[in-house]
């Protein structure tokens, strides 16, 4: 049985018989009585023209006339619709909008979690993102707006403080590093990549910059071995300092 067989259910074919025969005179939203996420069409007879409120009060109901991954999905259509409340097609209390949103948030990322474990979905979603990301005005707006997120002190700190939460976490820490692990080995195993990887150190270790102990300009590959903390000039200066 598609709909459970409580209250709910009743209350909900209350609502659609009532407007079915009573149009209402005024601004309507259509709805499908049986969703379209649950195998519902764009038939006449699954159609009916609902008020806002009424229309929102339905989707409060579908949640409850279902079970499992169908009340996921109606808790996700129903966030959908909290969110479009800037608009002022629905109205809710902040109670309501607190408890809803939260149990969304969760029903969301348990849909995402069962579509990435799902090949075909995580193939289609990997070409759309590298088709994304073969575009330079997209991969530059992007980048833009990451540099300007993270000069944000308040929102640096927040994700800093979660990469740290998850690195105490011996659990997510083995899974961060298993998941880099994979990453890097995969990256290493491109030619190219190695190429550009070599040509990028040769090019670092050949720049030079000027030790603030000695004031000679070296190489930085000369530098993190034996200038700056290392330098000779300051070992010598502290052994003099000591025995003077």
């Amino acid at each position: 049985m598609m709909f459970l067989d409580n209250k709910y259910t009743k209350w909900y074919y209350k609502i659609i018989e009532y407007r079915k025969l009573n149009v209402y005179d005024g601004y309507t939203e259509r709805h499908h009585i049986i969703p379209r996420c649950m195998n519902g069409n764009d038939d006449l007879d699954n159609l009916v023209d609902l008020s806002a409120r009424e229309h929102f009060v339905c989707h409060l109901l579908l949640r409850k006339m279902t079970t499992g991954n169908n009340k996921r999905k109606m808790t996700i259509a129903l966030g959908a619709m909290m969110m479009q409340s800037q608009h002022e097609r629905y109205v809710c209390s902040s109670y309501m909008y607190e408890k809803y949103r939260s149990i969304f948030a969760v029903e969301q990322s348990e849909l995402m979690k069962d579509n990435w474990n799902n090949l075909s979905f995580k193939e289609e979603r990997i070409a759309k993102y590298r088709e994304l990301w073969n575009d330079v005005s997209y991969r530059k707006k992007r980048t833009d707006r990451m540099k300007e997120l993270w000069n944000n002190p308040q929102l640096k700190k927040k994700r800093i403080e979660g990469f740290k939460k998850s690195l105490a976490d011996p659990i997510k820490n083995e899974k961060l590093h298993n998941r880099l692990r994979k990453q890097n080995r995969k990256l290493w195993n491109d030619p190219n990549y190695r190429e550009l990887r070599s040509i990028k150190q040769k090019e670092w270790a050949n720049n030079t910059r000027v030790c603030e102990v000695c004031l000679n300009e070296v190489k930085n590959g000369i530098y993190s071995m034996k200038h700056g903390k290392h330098c000779k000039l300051k070992n010598k200066s502290s052994l003099e300092n000591f025995f003077s």
